[in-house]
């Protein structure tokens, strides 16, 4: 877990990023800083909860699309699919 909170909660360990970059900024250091140690399945995501829709400017737009849940991105395909992708029109 990434956090660019001043404040970070004792309930779980964060490593802390300076605010910057928005969320591309946090998925591509994990990503340079983890490189040759990479997780075989590793799941970038905002902070708020997943929900159906995006509200601009709104702490609870989820960002999800219609007819995909949480679920397809946790769980790595059975039939041996290596990534998962939404694109939307």
């Amino acid at each position: 877990v990434y956090s660019k909170n001043t404040i970070i909660s004792p309930h779980f360990e964060a490593i802390q990023l300076p605010n910057v970059g928005r969320e591309s900024h946090t998925f591509l250091h994990h990503i340079v800083h983890k490189y040759n140690n990479l997780a075989d399945w590793t799941i970038f995501s905002q902070a708020a909860a997943p929900a159906f829709g995006f509200r601009a400017n709104n702490a609870q737009s989820g960002h999800m699309s219609s007819g995909v849940f949480w679920e397809n991105y946790t769980e790595p395909y059975p039939n041996g699919e290596d990534w998962y992708m939404v694109q939307t029109v």
